[in-house]
């Protein structure tokens, strides 16, 4: 297991002495009650300074020789080679590359790139029972971008489809319960979750045999409509800022062209009238660099409130089990020293030999339970 040391806590002396040097220059003797009415001035210097000692690799294994104390002498060298394959037993073209440079992304208020997104979602469905993953399906990260790719041979949704559909192969899609698709389009990241793709027939079967047909349902049936899995795309978006009619509409398409290739050119019409949009109320970020964090927070939360599968019911409630205090800021910057501590603990199993699996073992109940789903980590 592993321990995280407050980095942020400590100061570089010689920084101090020049920002103390620079203070006496510039504000003269007053010093004290100029600072006073510098707020604005010391909250840069402090968020620079932050900034400047979160130190990624500042984790000591429990049981090492490194005293707890938060000293300088504690914080390890910085290591530029790091180098994690994820998951363990799987081939080189099948695994997840971290780098430093991907670890680097998890310092305060950076960007999370599509490398540690791509980690994370891949880090939760490994953990997912065997019986789920195969009811569960995440797009790459790099799957969007493909789909909706403009140029002068991208002429229809055809077209567009020509330049994915082969990611699904080997998977059983139309019976998957979810399928995330993380979509990052002007530095944002949001994620759209496809529900049961292949029951949207369902209800229009059951109630809408032609114009002329009446089907009355007892209180039986309608009771076991409403616990039967429906069809939806989910948009979660941090920001609110991208343009869900325009993704929902290539992923309309994209589920066209999927369903006919599968069945024999059999086509079959995807629309908001069958598989409709839901924007759940859940907490917003309230600055420009989180919305990566927000995006897995937000695939966690729906594992956990909806672990089977989402139904009529849950539809027409909006999904009411979600609300904008699922989780707190304060939460979301915890998740980061989350993520970080998983990565380098693999890193450790990696070199130890020892299965990808087994780091919810080695991490501390607190961090296990918050990284996982609920429904998963019991």
């Amino acid at each position: 297991m592993w321990h995280l040391i407050d980095s942020m806590s400590l100061e570089e002396e010689d920084e101090d002495d020049d920002e103390d040097e620079e203070y006496v220059e510039f504000e003269g003797k007053r010093r004290t009650s100029t600072r006073l009415q510098n707020k604005s001035l010391q909250k840069k210097k402090r968020k620079k300074k932050r900034k400047k000692n979160f130190d990624l690799y500042s984790f000591h294994p429990i049981g090492s020789t490194s005293s707890s104390k938060n000293t300088r002498s504690n914080i390890p060298h910085h290591q530029p080679d790091f180098h994690l394959q994820y998951p363990f037993h799987f081939s080189s073209e099948g695994r997840i590359n971290l780098t430093s440079t991907d670890l680097e992304r998890l310092a305060p208020e950076e960007f999370l790139n599509d490398t540690v997104i791509d980690f994370f979602f891949r880090f939760i469905w490994e953990h997912l029972p065997t019986i789920r993953q195969k009811k569960i399906h995440f797009f790459s990260t790099h799957f969007y971008s493909q789909l909706s790719r403009t140029g002068a041979d991208i002429r229809n949704a055809a077209d567009r489809y020509n330049n994915v559909q082969n990611w699904t192969n080997g998977i059983d899609f139309f019976n998957m319960d979810y399928v995330f698709v993380p979509v990052n389009d002007q530095l944002h990241w949001s994620l759209f979750v496809i529900c049961n793709p292949g029951k949207i027939q369902y209800l229009s079967n059951r109630r809408n045999v032609s114009s002329s047909s009446i089907i009355h349902l007892d209180q039986e049936e309608e009771e076991e409509e409403e616990e039967v899995s429906s069809s939806c795309i989910i948009v979660f978006d941090s920001l609110r800022c991208h343009k869900k009619e325009t993704v929902i509409g290539y992923l309309y398409d994209y589920l066209e062209c999927e369903w006919e290739r599968r069945n024999a050119g059999e086509k079959r019409k995807f629309s908001i009238s069958n598989m409709p949009m839901i924007s759940p109320t859940v907490p917003l970020q309230k600055n420009g660099f989180d919305c990566g964090i927000f995006s897995i927070m937000y695939a966690r939360e729906l594992l956990s409130r909806y672990p089977k599968a989402i139904t009529r019911i849950d539809i027409e409630s909006k999904l009411s089990n979600f609300n904008k205090t699922i989780f707190s800021l304060a939460d979301v910057q915890d998740f980061r020293d989350y993520m970080l501590q998983v990565i380098l603990t693999l890193n450790k199993l990696s070199q130890d030999g020892a299965s990808h699996l087994s780091v919810v073992e080695e991490l501390p109940d607190c961090i296990k339970y918050a990284m996982l789903p609920r429904c998963l980590s019991c």
